[in-house]
């Protein structure tokens, strides 16, 4: 019979199991960049920018959306539509010049995701496709305040300023322990959400 002590302390009843993650629906979701990270491409001929988003609203709240960015690539083609992704990101969250793409975490903004079956197994998937100010998008949820983002009023002829995203206090424990530590802490022995 195999050792159970290398179970330590376990409970059961006082852990969530996984659900099974479907496809959410097209459409307009209102996120953060939760994390990022820089990867080398399968080929070991390019990098890419990795990034988490995590809803922060309406039904599907703290659900996870993710991209990669061919930033550099042998593909010019690759390269030119990850640049523009990645300045309609940076457009989005009002921050142009970003030395480290910690820069852009917390900051909400909408993305526009679309569900397409994956090649190898015709599983149908979503693919983060456009970003845009949260201001300009179609609110799924009326009440963006309940999600803890609350945006000063313009002043008259200045752009709207865009403030980070404080993360609401969580109501159930389960969701508590599903928060990570900041993204820029993320070091090699720390676990990855892209891996």
């Amino acid at each position: 019979m195999p050792d159970m002590s290398m179970f330590g302390p376990f409970d059961a009843r006082t852990i969530e199991p996984d659900i099974p993650r479907v496809a959410l629906p097209a459409g307009w979701y209102d996120c953060i960049i939760s994390a990022s990270e820089n990867k080398t491409t399968k080929k070991g001929t390019g990098t890419m920018l990795c990034l988490a988003f995590t809803i922060i609203n309406g039904e599907f709240r703290q659900r996870k959306l993710f991209a990669r960015l061919n930033l550099i690539n042998p593909e010019p083609e690759a390269v030119r539509i990850a640049r523009s992704q990645l300045a309609a990101i940076c457009r989005a969250v009002n921050v142009p010049k970003p030395g480290v793409s910690e820069q852009l975490h917390n900051k909400p903004l909408s993305v526009r995701i679309i569900t397409k079956p994956r090649p190898d197994t015709g599983e149908a998937v979503n693919e983060c496709k456009d970003f845009k100010p949260l201001a300009n998008a179609t609110q799924q949820d009326p009440a963006p305040q309940q999600a803890g983002y609350t945006q000063p009023p313009p002043q008259q002829g200045q752009p709207p300023v865009q403030q980070d995203y404080v993360q609401p206090p969580q109501q159930e424990a389960p969701q508590q322990a599903y928060q990570q530590a900041p993204p820029s802490t993320l070091t090699s022995g720390s676990p990855s959400p892209f891996s």
